[in-house]
């Protein structure tokens, strides 16, 4: 039986800060479990983002929000800044394929206060 657990982090936008957080995915969350690892990455992902792509952001800090619920992983990135356009570049751009491959679902929201990306996975019953 899984049980509501919650995690905030404000964290410097500093890709090196974000590995070292992102090292123990089941300390962060108390869960050991495969599965978690995909969020993890995604989530990685998400924060790259935030620290590359953020224009002009209010302040130089990621924050995220990890909480486990019904069974389901739910994780919130948010920085200050408008991301940039996307890049036409050929070496570039697979982030966001990647973390909507990694997830149950992805959304990205973009308000007047930031960036937002919204990070779902539903872990199964069966999990290592």
């Amino acid at each position: 039986m899984l049980v509501a657990v919650g995690l905030k982090l404000l964290v410097n936008a500093a890709l090196g800060y974000i590995g070292a957080i992102f090292g123990n995915p089941g300390l962060a969350l108390g869960i050991f479990d495969s599965q978690v690892e995909d969020v993890v990455l995604a989530t990685w992902e998400a924060c790259a983002n935030a620290i590359e792509h953020a224009v002009d952001p209010t302040e130089h800090l990621v924050l995220v929000r990890a909480w486990l619920a019904d069974s389901r992983v739910h994780v919130t990135v948010s920085d200050t800044g408008q991301w940039a356009p996307p890049s036409e570049r050929d070496d570039r751009g697979l982030g966001l394929r990647l973390m909507a491959s990694l997830v149950s679902s992805m959304e990205i929201d973009e308000h007047e206060n930031g960036t937002t990306v919204r990070l779902e996975k539903a872990l199964s019953a069966s999990a290592d």
